[in-house]
C-alpha cells in the first residue's frame, strides 16, 4: 500500500510538471489563434458596418450641399426689389439695434402670394453694418431657410444659417424654447463668434470649404453649458469670399448614439474628443463633466494617434496603451472615427480554460496510470521480485 501511495504522488508531480508545461506551450498558441479570429471577426464587423455609417453622413452632406445650392440661386436671382421687401418684413428693427424675426415667423404666417412661414427664429446682430450685399446676403439665408427646413423636415429638425457677424436664422418649429432667445431674449450684445460652429466653417481652419462638424458644444441659445449637441456645417464660399455656412444640430441620444450600443464603442475625432459612448446614453442631455470622465477612461486621443496613422478608411489595430484591439471606421465628412474596443480579457480566459482542461486530462492520465507507475518504483512489487 506504502509504494501505491507513493506512486499516486509521483502520478501527481509528473502529471503536474507534463501537463503544466504542455498548458504553458497550448496557451501561447491557442491564445494566438482565438487572438487572429477576434481580429478577423471584428474586421468582418466593420466591414459590414462601414457602409451603413458612411452612408448616413453622406447623406447629411448631401441634404447639406443641395441646401447651400438653393441659397446661391437665391443669392444670385433676387431683384434688388425684392431683396428689400423681403428683409424688411423679416427682419424688422427690434429698438436695441438688432433685427428680429417677427412672432408670426414662428407661428405661422400665410402672405398674400399664399406662402406659409413658420418655425423660423431671426437674430441679426449685423456686427458687419448693413449694407445692400448684407441685405442680400441676410435675405438669400432667410428664403433659403424657410423653403428648406420644412423641405428636410423628415430628415432633419432644424436648419440654420450662421455667419461672422452674429446673425443667425434658425427653422426649429418642434423646438421647446420656441425660438425665444433668438426672437425675445438675446441681449443686442449676443455673439456666439468664439464657439465651434463658427470656427469650424472660417477659411482659415477649413480653406477646402468641406462640411465640417464641432465636437460635443452647448446649444448657444443655453448660457450654462450643459445641454450639449453636435452641429455639422457647410460654409456658403463666393468668389473667395465666405458668406457664411449652413448647418444643422445633431441630437447628441438620437441621432448618432445609436451607433455606439455596444460595450466599448464609442464616437471621437481626430484629435481624440469625445463625441458619443455607450455610458453617456442614460442621460437624456449630456453634461460636460461627465462626457469628460468616460473620456479619461477610454484615452479618446490615444486611439485617435493610433488610427489616424492607418492609411485605410476602416480596420483593426492593436490598441497601444491597453490589452485589446481597437476597430474603427473613419467618417470623413464630419472628421470623426466611430470605435469599438474589444479587450483580449475573454480571448486570455478561453484560452487559459482550454490550456487547463489539457492538463487536467494529462494529470488524470498520469493518476490513472498510477498502479503501473508502482511496479517500476526501486521499491514495488517488481523491485521485491528481482530480489527473490
Amino acid at each position: 500500500m506504502g509504494s501505491l501511495r507513493l506512486a499516486y504522488c509521483v502520478a501527481a508531480i509528473g502529471g503536474l510538471l507534463v501537463g503544466g508545461l504542455v498548458a504553458i506551450a497550448i496557451y501561447d498558441r491557442v491564445l494566438d489563434a482565438l487572438t487572429q479570429d477576434a481580429r478577423e471577426e471584428l474586421e468582418l464587423e466593420i466591414a459590414q458596418r462601414a457602409p451603413s455609417e458612411l452612408t448616413t453622413f453622406d447623406q447629411l452632406v448631401n441634404v447639406e450641399l443641395r441646401t447651400v445650392e438653393l441659397f446661391f440661386r437665391y443669392f444670385d436671382t433676387l431683384p434688388e426689389e425684392t431683396v428689400n421687401e423681403v428683409f424688411a418684413a423679416a427682419f424688422p428693427e427690434f429698438g436695441d439695434g438688432t433685427r428680429r424675426s417677427p412672432p408670426s415667423y414662428f407661428d405661422g404666417h400665410v402672405s398674400e402670394d399664399g406662402t406659409l412661414t413658420y418655425g423660423i427664429g431671426a437674430f441679426a446682430g449685423l456686427r458687419a453694418g448693413l449694407d445692400a450685399d448684407q441685405k442680400r446676403i441676410l435675405t438669400a439665408a432667410f428664403l433659403t431657410v424657410r423653403q428648406a427646413g420644412p423641405a428636410l423636415a423628415g430628415e432633419l429638425d432644424n436648419l440654420y444659417f450662421t455667419d461672422a457677424n452674429d446673425n443667425l436664422i434658425m427653422f426649429g418649429p418642434d423646438r421647446e424654447d420656441r425660438l425665444l432667445f433668438y426672437r425675445e431674449r438675446a441681449p443686442a450684445d449676443f455673439s456666439f463668434q468664439s464657439l465651434p460652429i463658427v470656427e469650424v466653417v472660417k477659411p482659415a481652419n477649413n480653406p477646402m470649404g468641406s462640411t465640417a462638424c464641432t465636437g460635443l458644444d452647448r446649444i448657444i441659445s443655453q448660457t450654462d453649458g450643459t445641454a450639449l449637441t453636435i452641429g455639422c456645417l457647410t460654409p456658403l464660399r463666393a468668389a473667395g469670399r465666405h458668406l457664411g455656412s449652413i448647418g444643422t444640430t445633431l441630437d447628441t441620444t438620437d441621432y448618432l448614439y445609436t451607433a455606439v450600443t455596444e460595450p466599448g464603442a464609442a464616437i471621437i475625432t481626430r484629435s481624440g474628443e469625445l463625441i458619443a459612448h455607450r455610458d453617456l446614453l442614460q442621460d437624456a442631455a449630456i453634461d460636460r463633466s461627465r462626457a469628460d470622465e468616460v473620456a479619461r477612461r477610454i484615452q479618446p486621443e490615444i486611439m485617435a494617434r493610433t488610427i489616424n496613422g492607418q492609411g485605410r478608411p476602416s480596420g483593426v489595430v492593436e490598441h497601444p496603451g491597453r490589452n485589446g484591439q481597437i476597430g474603427y471606421i473613419r467618417l470623413s465628412a464630419p472628421g470623426w472615427y466611430i470605435v469599438n474596443y474589444r479587450e483580449y480579457g475573454p480571448v486570455e480566459l478561453q484560452a487559459a480554460g482550454f490550456a487547463l482542461a489539457i492538463a487536467m486530462i494529462i494529470l488524470i492520465a498520469f493518476l490513472s496510470q498510477a498502479r503501473l507507475i508502482a511496479r517500476y518504483l526501486p521499491f514495488g512489487p517488481n523491485a521485491r521480485l528481482n530480489e527473490h
